[in-house]
């Protein structure tokens, strides 16, 4: 067997160059081409997406209000939708004894809101529901000015003296408002059977 030259190794590399520089850029344009492709496919749904999204805002579907879902909160929808499961969950059918008891709930929770109670739970406590936190959180004015002030008190780290006065305070007008819901309570019950007495005790507005 005839042993390869330095010379023939030569030559037969010099024939395989071409090839492979031929070979290199069939790659490169295969890649180059595979990459455009997926430019123009990721520009494209990305048009789909920014079309679906803009029709879904124009029909008000799925569309976010700006700053967020909470930053529009509607308290009186709320309300409402909770008068609607507050029935359904009573079960009353005639609209003129839903008118009746309605009102009364309404009554019961206008007043707990006022004691700082309420449908939204606990407003005005350092750290509770919709209320303020003494280190600067969250929170925003309640229905009870009492309240507020003893929380504007706490977070500005008044002397004692002041937030034991402004706590007296509180404590009268949460006296004075716990007849009132006493009463209201009791206006409610006259209207409720045992069983629905029962749901009304589940939903908060009596004890």
């Amino acid at each position: 067997m005839e042993m390869a030259t330095p010379h023939h190794m030569h030559s037969l590399l010099a024939s395989l160059v071409p090839a492979i520089r031929a070979s290199r850029s069939q790659l490169f344009r295969g890649f180059s081409i595979l990459a455009l492709l997926c430019v123009l496919a990721g520009a494209a749904f990305g048009q789909a997406d920014q079309n679906q999204s803009g029709r879904r805002s124009k029909n008000g579907d799925n569309a976010n209000p700006p700053g967020g879902g909470r930053g529009n909160f509607d308290p009186a929808q709320m309300q409402d939708q909770m008068l609607t499961r507050l029935r359904e969950a009573l079960d009353v059918p005639d609209d003129a004894e839903w008118k009746l008891i309605s009102e009364k709930a309404l009554a019961v929770n206008e007043i707990r809101r006022a004691g700082g109670g309420g449908f939204g739970g606990m407003r005005g406590a350092p750290g509770g529901r919709g209320g303020g936190d003494p280190r600067g959180g969250r929170g925003g004015p309640s229905a009870n000015p009492e309240q507020d002030s003893l929380r504007q008190a706490v977070t500005d780290k008044l002397p004692e003296g002041e937030i034991k006065s402004r706590l007296a305070r509180l404590r009268e007008a949460r006296k004075a408002n716990e007849e009132k819901l006493t009463k209201a309570q009791e206006d409610l019950r006259a209207l409720l059977s045992v069983r629905q007495e029962a749901i009304a005790v589940m939903y908060g507005l009596l004890p």
